[in-house]
């Protein structure tokens, strides 16, 4: 049947699509906020995790702050008694540092241990060698000053300074062509540690206690 103003049905139907698109179209934006407001949710949280889980470093490296001028009066020690448990901090932010996955998996502490030897990477000076690959490549090498106390007891133990050299080989991804190799500092500090501790693959400390240059 024709009316006037079409087919009999037909604009009744159109009517309800439409409106059932518009009440889909608000549907589906409403699930989307609260999909990305539980996204946030979950961000924050994650956030409010790590920050509660780097507290304890942050309270180690703030306790050796002013134990760092004893550790440079004991000085470069070749051998530090043995530990089970060594945890290494970077001194300037209070965060865990990479080096201490370089120790045997036995010997890794946690900021819970009641009988530490924390490691702190207090400086990291850069020394930049001219030429040292060829007459236009320049590499950077460390100056690494690792002081070390017996925590929580806040026994000072002693204070290197070590250096990282660049790779004798530079080998740079593409699209790295000007960036400059530098020493590998958390190898090193691994080294050094291992070294003093009598680990396998460390280094004689008498080899790595070296002045510090000005």
């Amino acid at each position: 049947m024709v009316t006037p103003g079409g087919i009999a049905g037909l604009e009744p139907n159109r009517r309800f699509r439409g409106k059932a698109l518009v009440v889909l179209v608000i549907g589906l934006a409403l699930a989307g906020s609260a999909y990305v407001g539980h996204l946030y949710l979950l961000a924050e949280r994650e956030k409010e995790r790590a920050a509660e889980a780097a507290r304890p470093f942050a309270e180690i490296a703030k306790g050796i702050r002013p134990l760092v001028a004893r550790c440079q009066e004991i000085g470069a020690v070749n051998r530090l008694s043995a530990v089970t448990k060594i945890l290494v901090v970077n001194f300037g932010d209070g965060t865990r540092h990479s080096a201490t996955d370089e120790l045997p998996e036995i010997h890794r502490g946690t900021p819970s241990d009641p009988d530490l030897v924390v490691f702190a990477v207090v400086d990291v000076e850069e020394e930049l060698l001219r030429n040292f690959y060829t007459p236009r490549r320049d590499g950077v090498r460390l100056h690494i000053t690792v002081a070390a106390v017996r925590w929580p007891q806040r026994s000072p133990l002693g204070l290197w300074v070590v250096e990282a050299d660049p790779p004798r080989v530079a080998r740079l991804e593409k699209g790295e062509e000007g960036k400059i190799p530098r020493g590998d500092e958390t190898w090193k500090v691994g080294y050094l540690i291992k070294g003093l501790m009598d680990m396998p693959d460390g280094m004689m400390a008498p080899r790595i206690a070296v002045p510090r240059r000005k």
